[in-house]
């Protein structure tokens, strides 16, 4: 089958295609992360192309009560790169989350402005799929990949900080388990789980950039803040968690919120969520367990 890219190299030499008529500049990263239509098909296409070389599939661990959505599987896996992030293993890929990564999903958007495609998700979503076909096992596709393992190994710090954090402070015993691909994690938000008594509370953890409290609201500056927020069925309380100075926020989970995303900062150099709770901050003790 002619790629994408083959046929509009084809459609430009017979003169069917116009450079002003081509539609640019129109997808953001951000609008891309958090579109469910696009996250769903990135992921039937990842299934159409790694089905075909036995690298789909789930990633479980039950014996840390693992169990993952199906991937890709196998290649790129956390594995590959344990010990040079120092972070737990898992067979589960990092391609999985180029759909959820910022950083990953711009350096695509511009590979892709260099081709004479409009910029529609269908377009973007064929060179992707072009490019994995093309580019997999170089040393450009690996960029890609620690581009995302950087990110995720910083997530993964804020998680086990704020988790011993907690346990200290509480407690408790216990560890948390490393799940890429989890089941919890991806269709609920849970990271991790702490227990007392056979009763649990369940956390999400996101970045802290600033905090604001007022009376009886608390503005929180952060990242990769779901539109529609968390379940309160799933998740109990979240985490603002700065790591470079240790500053933690535990807010209670509240369906009545409001979010705002992607908002520019007055440099430009920062997009970040702004949530603003109608609760303040609770402290450790706080913390119920149901």
């Amino acid at each position: 089958m002619m790629s994408i890219l083959e046929n509009n190299r084809i459609k430009k030499m017979m003169g069917l295609l116009k450079e002003d008529e081509i539609i640019r500049n129109v997808l953001t990263s951000s609008g891309l992360k958090n579109d469910f239509t696009f996250k769903k098909d990135f992921n039937v296409m990842l299934k159409r192309t790694f089905s075909k070389t036995g690298n789909w599939g789930t990633a479980n661990n039950p014996q840390i009560n693992c169990f993952t959505n199906n991937g890709v599987i196998g290649v790129y896996t956390f594995n590959d790169y344990s010990s040079r992030f120092n972070i737990p293993g898992s067979n589960w890929s990092v391609i999985n989350f180029f759909n959820t990564s910022g950083v990953v999903l711009d350096q695509l958007l511009e590979k892709f402005r260099r081709t004479d495609l409009d910029e529609t998700v269908d377009n973007f979503l064929a060179f992707i799929e072009d490019f994995i076909n093309e580019k997999l096992n170089t040393s450009e596709f690996e960029e890609l990949v620690l581009s995302n393992l950087r990110a995720i190994s910083k997530g993964i710090q804020d998680e086990n900080e704020s988790f011993e954090y907690l346990k200290k402070e509480l407690n408790l015993q216990g560890t948390i388990n490393f799940c890429p691909g989890s089941k919890t994690d991806t269709r609920k938000g849970e990271d991790f789980v702490l227990e007392r008594n056979g009763l649990k509370a369940r956390f999400q953890v996101k970045p802290l950039l600033f905090a604001n409290r007022y009376v009886t609201i608390t503005e929180i500056l952060t990242k990769k803040y779901p539109t529609q927020g968390y379940s309160k069925s799933d998740i109990d309380y979240i985490i603002f968690y700065k790591n470079k100075t240790k500053e933690l926020v535990i807010m209670e989970n509240d369906d009545d919120i409001k979010i705002t995303n992607n908002i520019t900062s007055k440099k430009g150099n920062v997009i970040y969520d702004k949530v603003i709770f109608k609760s303040v901050p609770i402290t450790p003790n706080q913390i119920v367990f149901k």
